[in-house]
């Protein structure tokens, strides 16, 4: 598949594939794995330091030990005992080497990239939309899956199906492919990562998820209207926020603040910005890494050196760097991303 035409399919707006290429590719914070790791049982309530995180990653160049690779990298035990954390155990590792790991060496494919691109392939091949038999019949013929090529994806295949008899065009597409480009030059990640990156985060996640977890949440009143009602929702709100047309991190919102309220009319699809703008809590710094990256190149291309963080900085505050709060570790990211150039 090419950038261009699964932007043009998906349509996002230019900040939805910027923030969907910054999150996935930039590491992990490590003051918040060291707090997650010292809070869980799995790890012993141990970890190392937040420099010892941040000095694996850094020898690693932020890389998979074993496919090279920066989407969503984490650290792995090396010897499968979660409680060891001597740093000779432990290892940069990609969330799909990761899970090979677990899985004895068993690499499944990225399904939604799959899916989605075997489904444009049957459309061009047959003239037609396949159902869910055709479709997981094409796929088994030219993939190998542990389970059924669509088992958990069934809401991806109404998505693409709906998003195929109704386009949703978008008038950023332009910005959207520059974008794109500029990110993986600057980040040095391949077409075909950056791809998977952005069909993992503008297509919707499954609704079914959404009906288990309110189910299971005091909160809601562990109560969820059934599955079909959401894909309704989805489907009249066209798979985008009803405040603002993004496509990405949709949610369902009750209007009128009631979360035990799950009547249909009471519900109404809502991206996390919007859903947290309405929220109390509220956002302090909108798309702050997309600020960041955006400061950051601009200087970089005008001075032809990287910004001392003092001016980063004062994008937020106007005077010193611990605005950028967990963000400090992104900016050195960058830092060595731009040295590298």
């Amino acid at each position: 598949m090419e950038i261009a035409d699964v932007l043009k399919f998906l349509s996002p707006s230019s900040i939805e594939v910027k923030m969907a290429l910054l999150s996935k590719f930039s590491p992990l914070q490590p003051g918040v794995m060291k707090q997650n790791w010292r809070y869980n049982k799995k790890f012993g309530y141990d970890s190392p330091s937040t420099s010892e995180f941040w000095d694996l990653f850094q020898k690693s160049d932020f890389r998979c030990a074993i496919c090279s690779s920066q989407y969503r990298i984490s650290v792995d035990h090396i010897n499968e005992d979660n409680t060891d954390h001597r740093l000779e155990n432990l290892q940069i590792l990609c969330s799909p080497c990761n899970v090979s790991k677990a899985n004895d060496g068993v690499k499944n494919p990225d399904a939604q990239y799959v899916i989605m691109s075997e489904f444009r392939v049957y459309i061009k091949k047959y003239g037609e939309v396949p159902t869910t038999r055709q479709l997981a019949k094409h796929i088994k013929s030219k993939h190998e899956f542990k389970n059924r090529p669509l088992s958990g994806y069934l809401h991806l295949y109404h998505f693409l199906v709906f998003r195929y008899n109704n386009p949703f065009q978008s008038k950023q597409i332009e910005d959207c492919i520059s974008i794109t480009q500029q990110i993986i030059e600057v980040l040095q990640i391949s077409s075909d990562e950056a791809l998977r990156a952005i069909i993992s985060t503008c297509t919707p996640s499954d609704h079914y998820t959404t009906r288990s977890n309110w189910r299971n949440s005091k909160r809601y009143g562990n109560n969820a209207p059934e599955g079909a009602v959401f894909l309704e929702l989805l489907v009249e709100a066209g798979y985008k926020c009803e405040e603002c047309s993004n496509v990405s991190k949709l949610s369902f919102d009750h209007i009128d603040s009631d979360p035990t309220n799950h009547l249909k009319e009471n519900l109404k699809v809502l991206c996390f910005t919007c859903n947290r703008k309405k929220s109390r809590k509220g956002i302090k710094f909108e798309n702050k890494k997309a600020k960041i990256f955006d400061f950051m190149l601009d200087y970089f291309h005008n001075h032809g050196a990287i910004p001392p963080i003092k001016r980063v900085g004062e994008i937020f505050s106007g005077d010193t760097q611990s605005y950028l709060g967990g963000e400090f570790y992104f900016y050195k990211y960058l830092e060595k991303r731009f040295n590298d150039i």
